[in-house]
């Protein structure tokens, strides 16, 4: 007879300790926090041979308990029902006390109040592990029962087994909530940022063309619409980031086509003939280098468009394509006058000036190297911008 009471015992705690190891497995994957403690006060319930079991949250900064999850209870319980906290339950007894609660006969309690919920289902014995976590407690979890039972220091250290990894999935699951509700504010932020970064740069360029209009010198009016430009490249890289919902990676051929379309629009005037051959492919790359490689294209194009025409007929060509792994080429072209004597004389030179110091400075800046030579008709200027991605 003991030793079939023996097994018994055996192959309750080998079903115990299955139903933890499986329940172990799901409380770590599944992001359902109140499927999750539904199927943990069900399991629990069946570990222990009862009907009832229910788990309690704390609520109201601890004055009472809610029933979040539960099983074997009346219709109006589950997510309903509150309970008092402290002495006024069992379960709320856990908390005050911060150990396991088990009452054999709940008619002889002295320690504690039992709740109304429970005499109306009859329950006579009662077990409490309390849920505690990283940071303060999650609340209890609580087994009942319908007969008096003694819990025994195994069935309370199942019952603990259970209310831990519970409380490791909650912790990771309200920390989840947090990254998350914290990285859509940084989303919103930025997002925010970006808007008003695009319509400072917008109010920016207003002003820069107010200047340029009402001034008298061609010199400085060059100037003007030089810095222009270069807002407006600034600008199109926010555009495109506010579009996207301030994605950290952009299409580069789609911003470079507007904005060489904007630059040669803007730059042809009246009777001008200048062309645009752009030969893009797809390539995607961080924000950081498409401003960069947009202040460069921009520098190259306004470059060409102010001195590579003088008869104000001819074509910029700007091609974009991988070429190895991890690699981009950029090729800027015109067919203009190019540059000088020193071309002429098989001597390809980069051009000088301002603008092309800051190619150069921003091609270093995104890890790039860049090559100057005559474009493919032995005219013209050609740069050929290798660069990571």
């Amino acid at each position: 007879m003991a030793d079939h009471a023996r097994k018994i015992n055996r192959d309750r705690l080998l079903e115990q300790m299955t139903a933890i190891a499986r329940f172990g497995g799901h409380a770590l994957r599944t992001d359902d926090l109140q499927a999750l403690l539904q199927e943990a006060s069900a399991l629990a319930a069946k570990g222990l041979g009862v009907t009832r079991a229910m788990i309690l949250e704390i609520e109201f900064e601890g004055q009472s308990l809610l029933v979040r999850a539960g099983i074997g209870w009346h219709p109006g319980v589950i997510g309903k029902l509150s309970i008092g906290a402290g002495s006024r339950s069992p379960a709320g007894h856990a908390l005050q006390t911060g150990k396991p609660v088990a009452s054999e006969d709940l008619d002889a309690e002295a320690r504690f109040a039992v709740p109304e919920v429970l005499r109306e289902h009859g329950v006579k014995s009662v077990a409490n592990v309390v849920i505690k976590g990283g940071g303060r407690p999650f609340g209890v979890l609580e087994i009942d029962s319908d007969e008096r039972r003694r819990f025994t220091r195994e069935d309370i250290g199942f019952l603990q087994s259970y209310a831990n990894l519970l409380a490791a999935a909650i912790d990771r699951l309200r920390t989840s909530r947090e990254l998350a509700a914290a990285r859509d504010e940084a989303a919103l932020l930025l997002r925010e940022l970006q808007h008003r970064v695009k319509n400072n740069l917008q109010t920016i360029t207003s002003i820069v063309r107010i200047q340029k209009t009402l001034s008298r010198n061609p010199e400085a009016q060059r100037s003007f619409e030089t810095l222009m430009n270069r807002l407006t490249a600034l600008s199109l890289v926010h555009k495109q980031l506010y579009i996207h919902n301030g994605a950290r990676r952009i299409a580069l051929n789609g911003y470079l086509e507007e904005l060489c379309s904007n630059l040669i629009t803007a730059g042809n005037l009246g009777a001008d003939d200048i062309k645009l051959d752009l030969r893009l492919e797809r390539v995607v790359v961080p924000v950081d280098i498409a401003s960069s490689l947009g202040l460069i294209v921009n520098e190259f194009v306004t470059n060409s468009m102010q001195h590579a025409f003088p008869d104000r007929h001819g074509t910029v060509m700007v091609a974009l394509a991988p070429v190895d792994p991890g690699k981009v080429r950029l090729v800027l072209a015109d067919n203009g006058v190019g540059r000088s004597q020193a071309e002429t004389a098989g001597e390809p030179v980069a051009p000088s000036g301002l603008g092309l110091q800051l190619i150069k400075s921003l091609t270093g800046q995104i890890g790039g190297t860049i090559e100057w030579t005559r474009s493919v008709e032995d005219r013209g200027t050609e740069a050929i911008l290798t660069f990571p991605v």
